[in-house]
């Protein structure tokens, strides 16, 4: 087992605070979050020194106990979300508060109250949206749009959102900074048994990490004072659990891409054989060259008629191809796999791959992590072609425009993510 990385120094009391936290608990049954004390909640906000225009985000402590088992149907994590936000000046219809979870997760319990200069009062949301996962770091995760009673002028309110995740967070991405507004102090955590490594790095800023280890648990956790509204350019961080050894079962979930990507392999590659249903290929090898024949399986597969929300299924959404062939009801998940066959039948070397949305913020091509790739594509490496078959409009080495700029990777991942064109 590698050692762990050299720690980078947090206030000695604040690092203590995460590590007793973290060694107070077990994933099996995390303690109740305690609010804040009031008057030291006060205090802050009537100390904040920067700009009062509207709402401050005082507060921003999320900790994330991961845990472990054989199989992950036996693991469950936990996340415990808290916010505390003052209000300065407006008087929207509602507070609300915005958070997210990695893929799976599920809103346990809200506990809330309000904070005035002499009173304390518990509340109860007037509102919940669960939101798609554009307003996040990757695909797939959960968000959650909280609506509370509008705020006094000094009002504070604090938010303690618990949440489940089933099995072992092996992938955890978050903004530091909040949208519309400033933060105070953000403190960012991630708990797991001494059977597992992780690593936690931020992408897009050159804030420090730290990482501990006692008493069986390890720590990874960042810390940072007086963040600015997020902007388009927005850095976040990103933890990984790169492996675990439950009773001395290993599992290796993103040391490598290669580990990073198996979720890929066995959702879009492993199936893809078997999709054809044992029928010949509509075309055959010939004597045309290499860039005529995929030229030709392409344009084949581009033109076939597809359904209207084509380009909305999900990357595993697998299934029989003669079917929707007939039918004129081809998914974009449904064309790589017509492609994947038809090249195979013009003798064309090819891989399958996965790319990530231009909509996301870029990945670090050195730091390999599962799910943030959400969408299916073929690559040809003798052309280093990209096809993009549900794309009505792309010729080979093309891809749709949310596509272009992003990233992808060729499956069975043998090098990192490279930008699309």
């Amino acid at each position: 087992m590698r050692a762990m990385p050299p720690n980078r120094r947090l206030p000695l009391l604040l690092l203590l605070a995460i590590v007793s936290s973290a060694l107070g608990a077990c994933a099996s049954a995390p303690a109740p979050v305690a609010m804040d004390d009031p008057d030291t909640l006060r205090a802050e906000r009537d100390e904040w020194r920067g700009a009062r225009g509207g709402a401050v985000m005082l507060r921003r402590h999320i900790k994330t106990l991961v845990d472990t088992a054989q199989t992950q149907e036996s693991a469950e994590s936990h996340v415990s979300v808290h916010l505390s936000q003052v209000r300065y000046a407006g008087t929207p219809a509602a507070e609300t508060v915005r958070f997210s979870g990695p893929p799976g997760a599920i809103l346990r319990s809200v506990r809330a109250r309000v904070l005035t200069s002499t009173e304390v009062t518990a509340v109860r949301t007037v509102a919940e949206r669960r939101l798609g996962a554009k307003s996040a770091v990757d695909p797939g995760r959960v968000v959650w749009e909280l609506d509370f009673p509008p705020l006094p002028l000094g009002g504070i309110l604090e938010v303690v959102a618990a949440l489940d995740v089933p099995g072992t967070v092996t992938n955890d991405a978050r903004w530091l900074a909040v949208t519309g507004m400033a933060t105070g102090e953000l403190l960012l955590s991630w708990d797991l048994p001494s059977d597992a490594e992780g690593r936690l790095g931020v992408v897009g800023a050159a804030h420090r990490t730290v990482a501990t280890e006692a008493d069986g648990r390890r720590v990874y956790a960042l810390y940072l004072k007086d963040l600015p509204p997020r902007g388009e350019d927005a850095a976040y961080a990103r933890y990984v659990t790169e492996q675990a050894e439950p009773r001395g079962y290993l599992q290796r979930f993103a040391g490598t891409w290669r580990q990073a990507t198996a979720g890929y392999e066995a959702g879009l590659v492993a199936p893809s054989e078997a999709l054809r249903g044992g029928y010949a290929a509509p075309i055959v090898a010939d004597d045309a060259d290499l860039r005529a024949r995929v030229t030709r399986a392409h344009l084949w597969v581009r033109d076939r008629i597809q359904r209207p929300d084509a380009l909305e299924t999900p990357w595993d959404a697998a299934r029989p191809l003669l079917g929707p062939i007939q039918d004129n009801d081809l998914t974009g998940t449904d064309k790589v796999h017509l492609l994947h066959w038809l090249l195979d039948a013009a003798g064309v070397e090819h891989r399958l791959a996965v790319a990530r949305t231009a909509l996301w913020p870029r990945i670090d091509p050195a730091a390999p992590a599962p799910a943030v790739f959400d969408a299916a594509l073929v690559w040809v490496p003798a052309l280093d072609l990209w096809l993009d078959p549900a794309c009505r409009t792309c010729d080979p080495g093309a891809v749709r425009l949310d596509l272009t700029g992003g990233q992808a990777i060729a499956l069975p991942a043998d090098s990192p993510p490279v930008e699309l064109p």
